[in-house]
């Protein structure tokens, strides 16, 4: 049983890398990346040492704030809920999360014990985290295929000599020259 749970939680994690690779490409080919979100998702910390050399060590995040950092940015490109962490299925992630932690890192041979329905909570905390990223997921993808809608439509009226396009490309352009 103990290995049903590491290995779901093995699951779990990639499923997470998988989710969050989604979703960069999403941003990456509609609104973007935040700085700070970047930064983040680059699991990179930059350090100044006393010689003035900066040098990098890697920062992991936590695999449920990993879930909610990614569902916070897919839900800022989807502008509406992708993941709902309200319900009972959240909840049951963050019990299945420390049954896993208890077995991995036991303090007392007590913490070894796993029953039913500690493999039960796992389980549907896996099965739930799967379906909330999937569907999430599916959600994005239809956020693209939007966002590529409307350059499209951008492109034809720019093709067409739209006067309000073009003008509006013309601001753009400058502003962006400048900048």
């Amino acid at each position: 049983m103990r290995d049903l749970v590491r290995t779901s939680f093995a699951a779990v994690e990639g499923e997470v890398w998988i989710f969050r690779e989604h979703v960069v490409e999403a941003a990456n080919a509609t609104y973007g990346l935040e700085p700070k979100e970047k930064a983040i998702l680059e699991e990179e910390f930059f350090h100044v040492s006393a010689q003035g050399r900066i040098t990098t060590q890697s920062r992991f995040l936590p695999v449920l704030s990993s879930i909610r950092f990614i569902a916070r940015i897919a839900q800022r490109l989807a502008s509406r809920e992708l993941v709902n962490f309200s319900g009972t299925g959240w909840q049951t992630l963050q019990q299945a999360a420390l049954i896993r932690n208890r077995v991995t890192h036991p303090k007392t041979a007590a913490d070894l014990i796993l029953s039913e329905d500690d493999v039960e909570t796992v389980l549907e905390g896996l099965y739930w985290f799967l379906g909330q990223a999937s569907d999430a997921m599916e959600a994005l993808i239809g956020v693209r295929k939007d966002y590529l809608g409307q350059l499209e439509e951008v492109l034809a009226e720019l093709r067409a000599g739209d006067a309000a396009t073009l003008k509006l490309y013309d601001e753009i352009s400058r502003k962006l020259q400048d900048d």
